[in-house]
């Protein structure tokens, strides 16, 4: 099993710094100048990344190679619970379970101050940002004390909500599938 870690972990931060640096020491000895013509310090920053990414699951080589190379994901971002880039105002974590053909008020979420999963028709409150409901989303696997793969198993996404239009202030559906009350 592996231990659930964030790139953003001050040990996962520090152990990439640390390879990305020991990897331009050893390069410095045959390409020697640091920034006066060898290895750079945005040569260690850029390497910092890729080794980021390389964690995350994702290659840098795809487009040059011309295929997908499978890396395990070690370590987990925004991206683990669903596009950043999807539109929204507000946000809420998904908890997918068995699908409940025609009734989407079954759909649990967990909603900001909450350690629980609730169904989305009962929610009170959503979040602002997709960013603030990922981080909310590790915050809770963290908290759970889940390990990678039961994080993976347990397959968090972070959906666009809206009000539901039924005179209350609690209640959402997912964006773009409200109903008339």
């Amino acid at each position: 099993m592996t231990r659930l870690q964030c790139h953003d972990d001050k040990d996962v931060i520090q152990a990439i710094e640390s390879a990305a640096s020991a990897a331009c020491q050893e390069l410095d000895k045959q390409f020697p100048g640091w920034d006066n013509g060898g290895i750079s310090s945005n040569f260690q920053g850029h390497l910092s990344e890729v080794i980021t990414r390389m964690l995350k699951g994702q290659s840098v080589l795809d487009g040059v190679l011309g295929h997908r190379t499978h890396l395990p994901r070690l370590i987990i971002d925004d991206t683990f619970f669903g596009c950043p880039l999807i539109r929204g105002d507000m946000f809420l974590i998904h908890k997918p379970e068995k699908p409940v053909f025609g009734e989407p008020d079954r759909m649990l979420v967990l909603q900001p101050d909450s350690t629980r999963f609730r169904p989305i028709s009962d929610a009170g409150d959503a979040f602002t940002s997709f960013e603030h409901a990922a981080a909310a989303a590790a915050k809770y696997l963290a908290a759970e004390g889940l390990t990678l793969e039961q994080a993976k198993e347990l397959n968090l996404q972070v959906l666009p909500v809206e009000h539901v239009k039924n005179g209350t202030d609690r209640g959402f559906v997912i964006a773009g599938h409200a109903k008339a009350a």
